[in-house]
């Protein structure tokens, strides 16, 4: 047992000693090197057109009014990479659903409505897991400087 152990000992010291250092030529990058194609930059589409700069950025808290939202509701909310869109934090649990619907959209400002489902029974059984996915929401045209509110709901199925 013992000789077992001291066996185990040398292996994991040879393992800790072992040389990690980047081979010549591999660069200043100490993290693994990848044959995957280069992507372009988020404001670079293909092609050379340059996407909306703040595609894929939080929205700020300014131009956001989550005021109706319950207290322990997530208040985030990004544009999408295209920029004609949004994807809005949400939250859900146990059986129950996240979805988000659009309700308005005006010169100033985008209303969305975002819907926690959950079944009527009230016999199936559920998790106590809280989950934060993000939905996608679809604008006639990008949120600009136009204020998004969001407004909560909960409906049963």
């Amino acid at each position: 047992m013992i000789a077992g152990s001291a066996a185990l000992l040398v292996v994991l010291a040879g393992c800790a000693a072992e040389d990690i250092r980047p081979t010549a030529g591999a660069g200043p990058s100490a993290g693994p090197v990848s044959s995957a194609p280069v992507k372009p930059s988020p404001t670079e589409e293909p092609g050379g057109s340059a996407a909306q700069p703040d595609a894929g950025h939080e929205i700020p808290q300014r131009q956001l009014d989550a005021s109706a939202l319950p207290a322990d509701y997530p208040r985030k909310a990004k544009r999408n990479k295209a920029g004609d869109g949004l994807l809005i934090t949400a939250q859900e649990g146990g059986c129950g659903k996240a979805s988000a619907e659009l309700v308005r959209q005006t010169g100033s400002e985008v209303v969305v409505l975002l819907v926690h489902t959950v079944p009527q029974d009230g016999t199936t059984m559920c998790t106590m897991d809280i989950r934060y996915p993000e939905l996608p929401v679809k604008l006639a045209q990008s949120l600009g400087e136009r204020t998004l509110v969001l407004k909560a709901e909960e409906r049963q199925e």
